[in-house]
């Protein structure tokens, strides 16, 4: 809802964590062991041609959950038996030009299986890039326990403009 709301209204809605799946599998790359449902699909059939919706261009892929450090993949690359754990790094330089840019960040759930410290490194990037943004030319808004966490696990909290943790209510809000 907060995509379809925002799509013209935004000039860049980046997506990351289980959000951009249904539109790499329209686009028939391998999301690995991930599943996704017909409404995320036909969300994204809705939304595949819009401009502003920026994907990740490689992630971290293991095979196994258990202790594992993965392997930074192009997406193209990603195998079938994979797990997709975080956002690589030619996707956080990506994603850091364009907040370095924003005027207003709306930041809602992590990139990855940050619970996992050696799976972190994307939700924390983030983290540190939109508190370091935030108080500033930029207005930052962080919503949502996990995304509390991870401000909080970096110590950026205190850095960004307003956050909410109930992430499904600002969801609702900001879908309007």
């Amino acid at each position: 809802g907060v995509i379809e709301h925002f799509i013209d209204k935004a000039d860049a809605i980046l997506l990351s964590g289980a959000l951009p799946y249904p539109f790499w599998k329209l686009q028939k790359q391998s999301i690995g062991r991930a599943e996704v449902g017909e409404a995320e699909l036909a969300v994204a059939k809705k939304l595949k041609s819009k401009d502003n919706i920026i994907l990740p261009t490689d992630v971290v892929a293991v095979k196994s959950l258990d202790n594992e450090h993965g392997q930074a993949r192009l997406i193209k690359d990603v195998e079938a038996d994979d797990y997709i754990v975080d956002i690589g790094p030619e996707t956080i330089h990506k994603f850091a030009i364009i907040i370095k840019e924003a005027k207003t960040i709306i930041w809602n759930g992590p990139a990855g299986i940050f619970e996992h410290p050696q799976f972190s490194y994307g939700t924390f990037a983030l983290a540190r890039l939109i508190a370091s943004r935030s108080k500033g030319k930029t207005y930052g808004v962080a919503g949502g326990g996990e995304t509390v966490t991870a401000l909080l696990k970096t110590g950026m909290a205190e850095y960004v403009d307003h956050i909410s943790v109930g992430g499904g209510a600002m969801l609702e809000l900001l879908a309007g």
